[in-house]
């Protein structure tokens, strides 16, 4: 993963539209809940007690988390569905947008255009 710095200045904050500057502030906040749950299920997952009772605890963890992560995976894509293509923002950024990130959201439309694990109450 690579890590980029972007200064931006209040003034420069302000120049964008109000949508739009929630959206980026939005699915910031949406990220940094994702990236901590992933961390977190992947560290409950490093280690297999040898202990049957504490191997359940450590079970249970981890479906817990994973059940919040698949949550949060679908907060997100309510909030992309809102706030990104429901004020059409899409179409003002998304070509602006690399091709791996243009790939990521046409996967997101696609497995959420069906039934899927995640939202599986979908008719």
């Amino acid at each position: 993963m690579k890590i980029h710095r972007i200064s931006v200045t209040k003034g420069q904050l302000d120049q964008i539209p109000s949508l739009e500057r929630a959206f980026y502030i939005h699915i910031g906040h949406l990220r940094h809940e994702l990236m901590v749950l992933k961390k977190l299920l992947e560290f409950s997952a490093k280690e297999t007690p040898d202990d049957p009772i504490l191997r359940d605890v450590h079970l249970s963890q981890q479906f817990i988390i994973g059940r919040l992560l698949a949550g949060k995976v679908r907060e997100g894509w309510e909030l992309l569905k809102i706030a990104y293509f429901g004020t059409k923002l899409s179409l003002g950024v998304e070509k602006h947008l690399p091709d791996d990130t243009t790939m990521a959201l046409e996967n997101l439309k696609k497995y959420f255009s069906t039934k899927n694990l995640i939202d599986c109450y979908k008719k």
